[in-house]
């Protein structure tokens, strides 16, 4: 654990608090995203029925919850870090230089399966979670797409582009934010001793906020617009300056001549 506040705080209670903060805004992200999606099914689908609202509510449990189930996992399962760093460091032959750092956690006791059980829980909560998600985009998906059938060409094209955009985020969702962590564990549960997972796990875990940042320019129309202007504005400011660095260089080889 690294950054301005490992300063003031110990590292445990900065790892604790990273899961937190995460596993709310997973859940937080995931709820949005479905109350997109069962908002324009509710559009199209007219009279709400009893097994539609239980389905609804099952999922909106469903997604804000699994995040969260982690939280008292990770509280029980974290030992002690210093009788966890005093036995990874006597009963191991090979162990990382890290461990003697102070902002070093050790997330699980190194004695016991300790890791292989955080592994399992992480994959059922990232499955469960991707599934639910692709499962509302479906549901979504099948639903405009009949409607697009009877529809004008105006209200197909604005359908198509939710569509697009509905998949695509989930595509992002699943690529930057649960496929790393799919990956780590499944690395954790196969016991593979290889460097190079971990660099990919890194690109795509810190560029998430840039591919959702993406999606948003892809399809909003007020994104678009938004950046179409600022690229008119600073392409005749940057268009008028190389004109003015131009003159200026074209006069000053008259004068020399």
């Amino acid at each position: 654990m690294d950054g301005i506040l490992a300063a003031w705080m110990d590292s445990y209670s900065l790892y604790f608090i990273s899961y937190i903060i995460y596993g709310f805004s997973l859940a937080s992200s995931q709820l949005i995203f479905c109350n997109r999606v069962f908002l324009i099914m509710n559009m199209y689908q007219g009279l709400r029925t009893i097994r539609r609202t239980v389905q609804e509510v099952w999922v909106y449990i469903s997604v804000g919850l699994m995040p969260l189930t982690m939280i008292p996992f990770v509280y029980v399962l974290t030992p002690n870090q210093e009788n966890a760093k005093r036995a990874m460091i006597q009963d191991y032959k090979i162990y990382p230089d890290c461990v003697y750092d102070i902002n070093s956690v050790i997330v699980c006791n190194p004695l016991n399966n300790c890791a292989i059980i955080f592994a399992i829980l992480n994959l059922a909560n990232v499955f469960g979670s991707t599934f639910i998600i692709f499962y509302a985009t479906h549901k979504a998906y099948m639903l405009l797409s009949k409607r697009m059938l009877t529809k004008s060409n105006k209200t197909k094209r604005m359908h198509q582009k939710f569509n697009k955009r509905t998949r695509l985020q989930a595509f992002v969702i699943f690529t930057f934010a649960n496929f790393p962590i799919i990956m780590a564990n499944l690395i954790l549960l196969i016991d593979i001793e290889t460097a190079w997972p971990s660099y990919i796990i890194d690109i795509l875990r810190e560029n998430q906020p840039n591919a959702s940042l993406l999606t948003l320019f892809l399809f909003y129309d007020p994104y678009q617009l938004y950046l179409t202007t600022i690229w008119r504005k600073y392409r005749k400011h940057f268009s008028k300056r190389i004109v003015r660095v131009k003159s200026e260089h074209y006069s000053e080889n008259n004068q020399r001549f």
